[in-house]
């Protein structure tokens, strides 16, 4: 009895799906002003285009703000302040597992202007040194191919 309920844990264990690992990744970066002094206490938004969603936080006393666990997607991340214009900058692409560093730069001015920024956000991981890859339906389809031709 004590052997089942071990094969059975076991197997409950492999079945379960690990999800923060292989579908989500984190956003993270510095608030500045145009003379590069930090901002503190800016609220950062970030928007999922696909969906919709929004994550928000704050700035801490060093301008850092992090938005962990964000589903892989296209991003627009916004910042806003008293005293300063909103900035917004799109065309942030998430990947599986990436850890991607977005810095935004808030410009004085009233809160009712905006500076919007458009391009891709350099994709470079400086919290971490994981390596992730992206892999593609192609791929896996190769993939199993390849692996049955093996048993054959």
């Amino acid at each position: 009895m004590q052997r089942l309920l071990s094969i059975l844990v076991l197997c409950v264990g492999i079945v379960l799906p690990i999800d923060a690992q292989f579908d989500a990744g984190q956003i993270a970066g510095y608030v500045r002003d145009a003379s590069e002094a930090v901002v503190t206490g800016a609220t950062v938004t970030l928007t999922n285009d696909g969906n919709g969603q929004q994550r928000r936080t704050v700035t801490n006393s060093n301008g850092y703000y992090v938005v962990p666990n964000l589903p892989v997607g296209t991003y627009t991340a916004a910042a806003e302040s008293a005293g300063f214009k909103k900035t917004i900058q799109s065309g942030i692409v998430l990947d599986s597992a990436a850890r991607l560093s977005v810095d935004l730069v808030l410009t004085v001015g009233a809160v009712t202007e905006s500076v919007e920024v458009k391009g891709n956000a350099a994709q470079l991981q400086t919290e971490s040194a994981q390596v992730g890859r992206v892999v593609d339906t192609r791929q896996i389809q190769d993939m199993t191919l390849n692996a049955a031709i093996l048993f054959i």
